[in-house]
């Protein structure tokens, strides 16, 4: 599931992105979705 999700986003991503800022905007994706797991991952932890 995530293989076919990943592909689509960063597609997504690149459709919108300028292109001269594709790199930035790949990074600051990626970064604010591993800013949006780690709480997640750590409230699931507190669960467990």
């Amino acid at each position: 599931m995530h293989a076919m999700v990943e592909g689509r986003q960063m597609v997504f991503i690149l459709d919108f992105a300028p292109k001269e800022l594709r790199g930035i905007a790949l990074g600051a994706f990626h970064t604010i979705i591993g800013l949006a797991t780690l709480p997640s991952c750590i409230i699931v932890d507190a669960f467990w």
